[in-house]
Parts: structure tokens; C-alpha cells; sequence
């Protein structure tokens, strides 16, 4: 009879070192320096949220990139630094009634606005007239030695309109490009400023070209591409690019031209399957193209062509075209579908994306444009096409997903005590609704919401005991519109690890016995074994390395890990021969 058995081999104890506890799963820390919410004793955590910078696209929250969040809706990350606020507001400026409002441009102090049926309208930030039509959908507009330049669909006939806004409807016509001219630039060759005018042609074995106008006269053709819709193009440098598309095959060259004299150097740089593009325009110093159909976005730097950003929807991988794209306010926005039914603008600050625009009615943004400070975005609508314009004021609604957070132990339960946000005092009409959500899945709950006046910070506590692996939360801010917003600063996430329950065990075994002198067991009689092979067969089952069956003091089996085995001489007594004690240190299996 033994006090334990182990892996089928009973052994005597010190009973006055038996020690059985709770297993602690973590490792004690000593900390340095600052003290932070991970330096909290006891079981209750925080994980802190308090900076949202980096922008969207973090599906699970990372120390590597602490800034970034999952997803955003209509919010504002950079106006206040570390904080989050509403984004702001577009409403509808100009309305022609066609099916869409495709090319804006400025010229002669006015905003261009160009539609589907060929009207191009002229407005003042208040009212828009219409200047005259140009007999089909527009397409492209350039300002050209103090004119303006408009190019259609269906027809190789570019329009010119005068500072008296007189319009020609014809005034050239490029050769060859019944398609129509989806792309013009204005570019310096050596002092002389030209027009360079992209024609799409259409029908077996025909590709888009090149000419240029200088004010009078029309030049040749000047290059044949090898695909046939040169949809936009671009100054960088002293290079004029051309981004030409094939839509039937989805295929992409990029093209360019010098400013060398005698009509300049031609290049043919690359060609890509799998891309069209639609936009391209330059942002500190590289160039962004727009690719279609799937949201995707690259860099251009003259030499490579990098996709930078992939656009996806909440519920399915982005399957919309990215048409127009603008500087504004220090950074680049891209007109986009939001993936709720209607259409966006996704912003890029040369660091993080975030999509501070949505709710906009429409199929498409077709053009973006900067006109009085002010952004402007043209939409495609059956019937109704509408520009849309910046006034100054904010959004009355945006939500903020977090990344999903497991403390880094994806498979320990935790249970979530609370959820706090931290906030500007809020004022008349503002709020901040919490939800949270585990397991990525299922519906979000919802904590509660702050909407006390002057209120700074809430804390809300779930229901019952809520246990999880990962937990989401939602934040849904809300403000009376104008210039009115709620900011949110910090959120912070409460929680206890719960891991399953183990035991752990030091035992301090009696490895002693000798032929002539045996250890005596529980029940009076010799033990069959000495010393030495006691300390065999407890080596032994260390050896295994799995689990094996512990018989405990109260008679109780379990499966355990032999975690350590320190083994020390015992102390003197009359036997001669081996005589050790083993201390043990044993831990639950799972």
C-alpha cells in the first residue's frame, strides 16, 4: 500500500511537502519602466485601443500594426490625432437629368460638368448653365492655352469652348476613333505646350492612337497602341504616361512620350493581364492607377507597376470599377462603391486607407474634383446623374469595427467583464453606441450607448458571464450634422483569461531501500523494490514524454504530465546503499 501511484508504480511521500493547486497557465513577469494596463496584477486584463491612425484593413489586432482597425464606415481618423470622428458630408450640387455626370474639370473659374447626353454645364458654386451639347456622351475635358477641350463617345470629334463660353462642336476630329476620346493632357515638349488627344477606336484589328493639338492644326498620328481603349493618362516627370486598355481580354499597357522636341520619344513600357484602368493620377511623386473590376489599386513609379490596396465589401470580395480619383485636403481620395447599395470615397494619406464617404446614390463615381476648396465626385444613375459636393459639413452617422482581439491566446476562453469608450464631452445631439461581438460570428450585441451631455466616457458590462475566444467591438457615433461631431478617443476592453481548470502537484517521493533493509510501506510489508530502482522506474515514466494515470492521496486517477524531476540525496539513516529524494512536479492533462 502507497500514498500515490504513478504510471502503475506506487511510491511513499513526505507527506508535510505535499502541495496540489490550481495550474497558473502564465508565467510571472517582472516589469520595467512604465507601468501599463498589462502590467495589472490579478486576473482582470485591459486591452487598450487608443490610437486608429493606421487606417482599415486589420482583421485581427496585431502589436505589429496597434493603429489599425477592421472596418469604417463614414468616420473621420485624421482630424484629431488619436482620435476618431465623423467624416464629412456630400450633397447634391449639380442634378442634369442624364444617366450620368462622367467628366468634370476646371475652367475659366467655373466647375465643368459633362453628362451622358452630352451637355456640358458650367457652375458657379451656386447655379449651374449649360453651355451647349456636343452631340455625345462626354468623356474627357482638358483646359488647352486658355480653352476648353471635350471629348465625346461615339465619335473621334473633340468640342472647344472659349473663355466667352462659345462652343465648337466639332472643332478637329481625330483619325480613326469612332469609339470616341476618353483621355486628353495638356504637356510641355521642350517651351511649346501641346493637347495630346487619345483616340479609342472599335471593330476588328483596331487600337487606340495618339495625336496631338496645338491650337490650330492636328497633328498625325502620332503612335498605334497595341490595345484599343487608352482610358487615361497622366504627367510624371518629364514624361506624359498613357494607360491603354484591352476591356474584351482585360489586359493593360502602360505607354509613354518625352518632352524631346520633334514630337518627342515614345515608349512602350509593360503590359499586364488581368487589369484595366480607368484613372490615373499622381500623388507625392508616384503615380495611382485605378485597375477594374475588382477594387484593386496600384503604383506607378515610372519603371514598375505595384498593386498597393485591394478594396473588399463586408460581405463578399469587392466587385465593383474604380473610376475617379483627386487630391484633397492633403491626401488622395478614389471613388468607390461602399458595398451597402451605394457609393463611397476611400481616402489614402500615403500611410493608411480609410473610407470616410458612403451612403452616395448611384452605380459609379465616374470624376472626381477640387473646385473652391471643396471636393466634388460625379456619379453614374440611370436618370439621374448628380454631382456631389463638400460644404464643410459632417456626417450624422459612422461606425468603427475593431480588429478582433484574443490577448494573443487564441485558444484560452476569456470572459468579458466590460467595455469602456472615452470621449469628448459630448454635446446637444451626440452619442456613441458600444456592441460587441464573439467568435466573429452571429449578430452584434449591443452594450449600451453614451449620450449624456457633457458626458466623457461609459463603461457598459455584458450580460450574464459572457466567455469567449475573440471578441469584436462596434462603435456607432452619431451627431446632429453641420459641424457637430462626437470623438472618440479610447476604447478599452476588460477581461479575465478563463482557461479550463488543472491541478498541479509537488511531491516529495522517498527513493531509498535496500535488500537488507527494505523501505516499509503503508500496509507494514517490505517494499519489493530499492532505491535506486524506484528512481528507475520514475525516470522511466519521465521518459515517455506523454501523459500517464496519477493515483493521488484521496484514491482519485488522472491523467498527468511529469513536468519536472529534481532529484537530492536524502538524508542519513541507518540503511547503506542508494537513498534519494525525488521532488516532483506534476500537471494536469488536458
Amino acid at each position: 500500500m502507497y500514498h500515490v501511484t504513478l504510471n502503475g508504480q506506487g511510491y511513499l511521500i513526505d507527506l508535510g511537502a505535499y502541495v496540489r493547486r490550481a495550474f497558473e497557465p502564465f508565467a510571472l513577469k517582472r516589469a520595467q519602466g512604465a507601468r501599463s494596463y498589462g502590467d495589472l496584477r490579478g486576473p482582470e486584463q485591459v486591452h487598450a485601443l487608443s490610437d486608429w491612425s493606421g487606417g482599415e484593413g486589420q482583421v485581427r489586432y496585431g502589436a505589429e500594426a496597434p493603429a489599425r482597425y477592421r472596418a469604417g464606415d463614414g468616420i473621420d481618423v485624421w482630424s484629431v490625432p488619436g482620435g476618431v470622428r465623423l467624416g464629412p458630408e456630400l450633397t447634391a450640387k449639380v442634378t442634369p437629368g442624364s444617366n450620368e455626370s462622367g467628366a468634370l474639370c476646371i475652367f475659366n473659374g467655373h466647375l465643368i460638368v459633362g453628362d451622358a447626353a452630352g451637355n456640358v454645364y458650367r457652375f458657379n458654386g451656386t447655379t449651374a448653365t449649360l453651355i451647349g451639347n456636343v452631340g455625345g456622351a462626354v468623356r474627357s475635358l482638358e483646359t488647352f492655352l486658355g480653352k476648353l477641350y471635350v471629348g465625346r463617345e461615339g465619335s473621334g470629334a473633340v468640342a472647344e469652348i472659349t473663355s466667352a463660353w462659345a462652343m465648337t462642336a466639332a472643332k478637329f476630329t481625330v483619325t480613326g476613333s469612332p469609339a470616341g476620346v476618353y483621355s486628353m493632357r495638356t504637356f510641355y515638349r521642350q517651351t511649346a505646350q501641346y493637347l495630346y488627344v487619345l483616340g479609342a477606336a472599335n471593330g476588328p484589328g483596331s487600337v487606340g492612337t495618339v495625336q496631338w493639338w496645338d491650337g490650330a492644326t492636328l497633328s498625325p498620328i502620332q503612335y498605334d497602341f497595341e490595345q484599343v481603349f487608352p482610358l487615361a493618362s497622366a504627367v510624371l516627370g518629364n514624361r506624359l504616361y498613357f494607360f491603354v486598355s484591352d476591356l474584351l481580354a482585360s489586359r493593360l499597357g502602360v505607354y509613354s512620350v518625352d518632352d524631346g522636341g520633334s514630337g518627342g520619344v515614345y515608349r512602350h513600357h509593360l503590359t499586364v493581364d488581368g487589369v484595366v484602368a480607368w484613372e490615373a493620377v499622381v500623388y507625392q511623386g508616384a503615380m495611382y492607377v485605378l485597375g477594374a473590376p475588382d477594387g484593386r489599386i496600384f503604383k506607378w513609379d515610372g519603371s514598375s507597376l505595384t498593386q498597393v490596396y485591394q478594396l473588399a465589401t463586408p460581405a463578399a470580395p469587392y466587385g465593383a470599377a474604380l473610376f475617379g480619383a483627386a487630391q484633397w485636403q492633403g491626401a488622395l481620395w478614389i471613388g468607390i462603391a461602399d458595398g451597402a447599395g451605394g457609393l463611397g470615397l476611400l481616402r489614402y494619406d500615403g500611410t493608411s486607407w480609410s473610407r470616410p464617404v458612403s451612403g452616395l446614390t448611384g452605380t459609379a463615381l465616374r470624376k472626381l474634383q477640387v473646385f473652391n476648396g471643396a471636393l466634388y465626385a460625379a456619379s453614374a444613375r440611370v436618370g439621374a446623374g448628380t454631382v456631389y459636393g463638400t460644404t464643410g459639413a459632417l456626417r450624422t452617422v459612422g461606425t468603427l469595427e475593431t480588429a478582433l482581439f484574443d490577448a494573443g491566446l487564441p485558444n484560452v476562453l476569456k470572459v468579458l467583464r466590460s467595455v469602456t469608450v472615452v470621449h469628448a464631452p459630448l454635446a446637444t445631439g451626440q452619442s456613441v453606441q458600444v456592441q460587441y461581438r464573439v467568435e466573429d460570428a452571429g449578430g452584434w450585441v449591443t452594450l449600451g450607448t453614451s449620450s449624456g451631455l457633457g458626458q466623457g466616457a461609459a463603461t457598459f458590462t455584458p450580460a450574464g458571464s459572457q466567455t469567449c475566444r475573440q471578441v469584436g467591438v462596434r462603435l456607432t457615433l452619431v451627431g446632429p450634422g453641420g459641424g457637430s461631431t462626437p470623438v472618440i478617443y479610447d476604447v478599452l476592453v476588460r477581461y479575465a483569461p478563463a482557461p479550463p481548470l488543472a491541478r498541479e502537484w509537488e511531491l516529495a517521493i522517498m527513493l531509498a531501500g535496500t535488500p537488507e533493509l527494505p523501505l516499509v510501506r503503508l500496509d507494514g510489508s517490505a517494499e519489493p523494490l530499492t532505491g535506486q530502482q524506484l528512481a528507475s522506474a520514475l525516470w522511466s515514466a519521465r521518459e515517455l514524454g506523454t501523459p500517464v494515470i496519477f493515483s493521488d492521496l484521496d484514491d482519485a486517477s488522472r491523467r498527468v504530465w511529469i513536468d519536472d524531476i529534481r532529484e537530492e540525496t536524502a538524508k542519513y539513516s541507518q540503511r547503506q546503499g542508494f537513498q534519494s529524494i525525488a521532488r516532483v512536479r506534476l500537471v494536469e492533462a488536458g
